[in-house]
């Protein structure tokens, strides 16, 4: 799953080296290539960037896949290389995703990506990218390089890091550390990075064209379905957020009525497949590149009814570390079964408002919130059905599943933080309140008796 990777190190790492063959660029700068990797050596900095992928293939290529447990033997031999410590090198930026081979045209499915959430869409003979300031998203086709490959099909679909800080969001309440390249080699980490390729992929606005069939829409659906599958026509500048946000919602809603096509779905299948895959590993509970060879120990969380200790490896002789290593963590959602699975989470990770257990590794508050709920439709359907879907109005009950996700958590979030506007705690008081604004456009009373005119069900209420 990690490909490229940018970090700096110690020049004098490097600068006697007998495997580097360096090349002097000009008086003050001395470059190398080793398998993939190209080596900048300066005299007081030396950088380092490329794949460490293709490194692993020797410079070949990069089109095979890339599991932890290779990925973790690989940076063995590149800190051996590099003759350096990956517990001390911090990450400059990185990239992240996987290679998965279509049974459909590549370069359709390429043209089919429309818009991803206001980001800077570019694309070329090889794919797409969508930019942002701190990241970028990659599809494209991956050029065969190698002779073992025989269809030119591979799609590759990454995340390239450009600034630390998006990582550090991505992983925040998490209970794991990203800035060093021995975190890298962490599996909770790539199961996190799993679910972020999964989250971005689902968002993304996908169109395939040629299942729908235009002669069944009107003339203001054929100018929707015209604009709306041009990407400048969404990454233009919009006088009004809203206005962009409800027309991407009826260009969903003509997209999702009249196309037949399944080939998100199918393509989403490959890419969760993939990633379940490649983290071949549960974890490493100390870090494999310490100097003791006793250090190198992968340990199964499934199976272990002791605490679970360290989402990061110790770094020896780190005393800034010491305290973190009796430092309690829980399970995580695993990839095993193919699903995402709750494991047992302490009691003060409760929802306050349904007393059900909150999303592991998500506790950013103290109530559920939209994931939340999608998480007990998909693994626990007798408990979505007994205590969250009941609070789903008449008026949500023919939605779209994501929709009602969003009204189940809205209920949540408005009887905690305004429990007397809550139908479920206190009946609305808008009949109450209408009354009460008609007897003061009255003076106070009102010429005939209304009480026999009103419903014995909001009568109740006066």
């Amino acid at each position: 799953m990690i490909d490229g990777l940018k970090f700096s190190i110690d020049p004098q790492c490097v600068s006697n080296s007998d495997v580097l063959e360096f090349r002097r660029i000009d008086d003050e700068r001395k470059e190398a290539k080793c398998r993939g990797l190209t080596i900048k050596l300066y005299p007081k900095s030396c950088y380092v960037r490329g794949s460490i992928h293709k490194y692993k293939n020797n410079g070949v290529h990069n089109t095979d896949d890339f599991p932890l447990s290779v990925f973790v033997e690989t940076l063995r031999d590149l800190a051996a290389t590099l003759n350096m410590n990956p517990e001390v090198i911090p990450l400059t930026n990185f990239e992240f995703g996987v290679n998965i081979e279509l049974h459909f045209d590549a370069q359709k499915f390429i043209n089919s990506i429309v818009y991803y959430n206001s980001g800077s869409y570019s694309n070329n003979e090889k794919g797409v990218t969508i930019s942002f300031f701190e990241w970028d998203i990659k599809i494209y086709l991956k050029e065969i390089e190698c002779r073992e490959q025989a269809a030119n099909n591979i799609l590759r679909f990454e995340i390239s890091i450009n600034k630390m800080r998006k990582i550090r969001s991505m992983i925040k309440n998490e209970g794991v550390f990203c800035s060093t390249l021995a975190d890298l080699a962490n599996s909770t980490l790539w199961r996190i990075l799993g679910d972020e390729l999964l989250n971005i992929f689902d968002n993304m606005l996908i169109v395939d064209r040629d299942s729908i069939d235009i002669k069944g829409l009107n003339e203001k659906e054929i100018n929707l379905y015209i604009n709306g599958g041009v990407p400048s026509y969404w990454t233009k500048k919009w006088d009004k957020r809203m206005t962009k946000k409800r027309e991407l919602a009826k260009f969903n809603e003509l997209i999702k009525k009249h196309s037949t096509s399944t080939m998100k779905e199918d393509v989403r299948c490959l890419i969760f497949d993939k990633i379940n895959s490649l983290i071949d590993i549960q974890d490493v509970t100390i870090s494999p590149f310490g100097k003791d060879e006793k250090c190198y120990d992968f340990t199964i969380w499934e199976n272990s009814n002791e605490d679970k200790k360290m989402l990061r490896f110790h770094h020896l002789g780190n005393e800034k570390d010491e305290a973190k290593k009796d430092a309690k963590c829980y399970d995580f959602p695993t990839w095993i079964t193919g699903e995402i699975v709750t494991n047992p989470i302490p009691e003060n990770s409760l929802c306050e408002i349904t007393g059900l257990p909150l999303k592991i590794g998500k506790k950013r508050t103290s109530y559920l919130g939209v994931k939340d709920v999608e998480i007990y439709y998909k693994n626990h359907p007798e408990i979505y059905v007994e205590k969250l879907k009941v609070r789903l109005s008449k008026k949500w009950e023919n939605e779209d599943l994501q929709i009602q996700f969003r009204e189940i958590a809205h209920s949540i979030r408005n009887e905690k933080f305004n429990p007397k506007n809550n139908p479920r705690n206190n009946p609305r008081n808008n009949f109450k309140r209408d009354f009460k604004k008609m007897k003061n456009k009255a003076g106070g009373r009102f010429i005939f008796e209304i009480n026999d005119m009103i419903k014995n069900d909001k009568l109740i209420y006066l």
